[in-house]
């Protein structure tokens, strides 16, 4: 019970006043002649017991007026009438109670019928839609209603779970932590009787739109944002819409195909029978790309699976088509609304290629990719850098990239260095691991590129490693701060390219490295390959001077490497001062 009110209700009470407490077990109230509630008397005073530290075990007065037999131990919810004459009681106490029983309304009736007058308390509207009081939770986790006092009136509205799903239904843990005590609670002293209902309400749409309403009164989020969430709620419904009539459009085609067959095997003229594959086409859907022909399924005539192909006509994917380039145009490639469309995009191009990635060109090369990733491939990926590499990488160059990650850099040396090339590719991230042997398998490249799921340092040994999914941001040390908050650690191993390199016979012509903030570490953990090497070996490196600090790594160590490896740093992307600045660099020999 809220500490103020507490001497308010003993000041309020006669010395022969008969006094009930109402779901008083956790904490009782001393003065109250009878307690009831669904725990018995011997383990009252839970909150002492709990460790609720400076919270005191009971209220009221340090004498408890009521008794072991004035104890009434029974669920005050099952619809059975309080054990009092009507009126017999003085004062009746119902404190953070009302909030966590399964039908207050039956309560309330109750405590009016049996009682004279009375307290109530409950935790305040903005205090039970506040995050922050317990971990992953909206309000506590155990109360069921949201409960408005306002002048002799009490509403209770169900808690539904729907509070916890999105920010929007709830207010931020910043918000709590402004609430003093007394805006964390609210309560009626009433003297009567009071007034007493239950909001209903019906469907997900109209539950959320009651609780988005009560955080839109309080405005705890800036209109920017409120403004962003609903944009990209609209485009998710605009997505479905969308990919239900791709959907419709789709089956349309299967089924007039699979007609046709069928026409054709009994001999109808209607529809003939076409087992043979159509030409590949592709329809223009403006900022999101091209949708290659779909492949659909037929049976032919002995009951099999024949492999056919339908062409998709434009005017079936205009709608889709227009919502692209509307929106690319309006918001950005980045923005909300494209990337709630892109799922149902990617859904259809994972569909039309049949598992064999679709055509994707980088720096003027075609190569085959995976749908789901194709936005980390740049048709302009670096381009100084690539016509730079393109001229100088031979075909039958060994190439060793480091910090592959997905494979844009793998993918393109692979093709400079054609036919008889070879490249190995050094990530130790599991999952763009995954993705970047799935881009090796899907251009036929198995045979000329080894992937080494290790990262490479100074020293030989493990690491941690804070990646985030298949992000080429991961790195070891300290996680970027760009994906702080969705990193996961993981324990790697670390290899030196020179113990690696001796250890295959391997005289590599070109090494790529790009590992956020640690490239003076592998290039330290490679000083025998590189003075061995010497101007054979061509070195282009990702600098990243400004984390440089978390790899034990400082200006003064890269220039006195460099200096060792009698190397000059070269920038490649408009740096003015390549040890200070971030950029890719060609490492000359002097």
């Amino acid at each position: 019970m809220y500490e103020s009110n507490v001497e308010r209700i003993l000041a309020l009470l006669r010395p022969m006043d008969v006094v009930l407490d109402i779901g008083g077990w956790a904490r009782p109230f001393n003065r109250a002649n009878y307690i009831m509630d669904a725990q018995p008397y011997e383990t009252r005073g839970y909150c002492d017991k709990a460790g609720y530290g400076k919270v005191r075990p009971s209220q009221g007065g340090e004498r408890e007026f009521f008794t072991k037999d004035s104890w009434i131990q029974r669920d005050i919810c099952d619809h059975t009438p309080f054990p009092f004459a009507d009126k017999e009681l003085d004062f009746v106490i119902c404190a953070d109670t009302l909030e966590d029983i399964r039908d207050p309304i039956w309560v309330c009736s109750e405590m009016i019928r049996i009682a004279k007058r009375g307290y109530l308390e409950v935790p305040s509207r903005v205090a039970e839609s506040s995050r922050g009081i317990e971990l992953g939770q909206v309000g506590w986790s155990h109360h069921r209603w949201l409960v408005d006092i306002e002048g002799n009136s009490v509403r209770f509205l169900m808690k539904f779970h729907m509070i916890h799903s999105h920010w929007r239904f709830s207010l931020p843990e910043s918000y709590l932590r402004c609430l003093s005590e007394e805006e964390r609670t609210q309560w009626l002293f009433w003297d009567g009787s009071f007034n007493y209902s239950e909001t209903l309400l019906y469907g997900a749409d109209e539950i959320a739109a009651k609780l988005e309403r009560f955080v839109q009164r309080v405005r705890p989020y800036p209109d920017w944002r409120l403004g962003f969430d609903g944009g990209f709620r609209r485009a998710r419904r605009l997505k479905t819409r969308v990919v239900g009539k791709v959907q419709r459009t789709l089956k349309g085609a299967y089924y007039n195909r699979k007609a046709g067959s069928i026409n054709a095997r009994t001999g109808s003229a209607s529809a003939p029978n076409e087992a043979t594959r159509t030409e590949q086409g592709r329809i223009d859907t403006g900022e999101m790309g091209e949708v290659p022909t779909l492949p659909l399924v037929a049976r032919n005539e002995s009951g099999g699976i024949s492999n056919g192909f339908v062409r998709v006509q434009a005017h079936k994917l205009r709608l889709l088509q227009g919502a692209a380039r509307k929106a690319a145009g309006a918001l950005g490639r980045e923005s909300w609304f494209i990337q709630s469309m892109r799922p149902a995009y990617e859904s259809i191009l994972v569909r039309a290629s049949g598992g064999r990635g679709i055509p994707w060109d980088i720096n003027g090369a075609t190569f085959r990719v995976d749908p789901h990733h194709r936005h980390r491939f740049g048709q302009d990926y670096e381009a100084p850098v690539a016509a730079f590499l393109r001229e100088q990488v031979k075909p039958g160059a060994v190439c060793l990239n480091v910090g592959a990650n997905v494979g844009v850099y793998v993918l393109q040396l692979a093709h400079w260095s054609q036919p008889t090339g070879r490249v190995v590719a050094f990530e130790p991230n599991p999952n763009a691991c995954s993705v970047l042997q799935r881009h090796i398998r899907l251009n036929g490249l198995s045979e000329r590129v080894e992937v080494v799921p290790a990262a490479v340092g100074a020293v030989r040994g493990e690491a941690v490693l804070y990646a985030a999914d298949s992000d080429g941001m991961s790195r070891l040390g300290a996680p970027n701060e760009a994906i702080a908050d969705r990193v996961t650690a993981m324990t790697v191993p670390v290899l030196t390219l020179d113990d690696y390199c001796e250890a295959g016979g391997l005289a590599p012509d070109w090494l790529l490295i790009d590992i956020e903030g640690f490239e003076i570490a592998a290039l330290a953990g490679a000083r025998q390959l590189i003075k061995s090497r010497g101007k054979t070996l061509g070195i282009i490196v990702e600098m990243h001077p400004n984390v440089w600090d978390s790899a034990g790594t400082s200006r003064d160590d890269a220039e006195a490497l460099l200096d060792d490896l009698e190397l000059e740093a070269v920038p490649l992307t408009g740096q003015k001062d390549p040890l200070s600045d971030y950029g890719l660099v060609y490492l000359a020999h002097r």
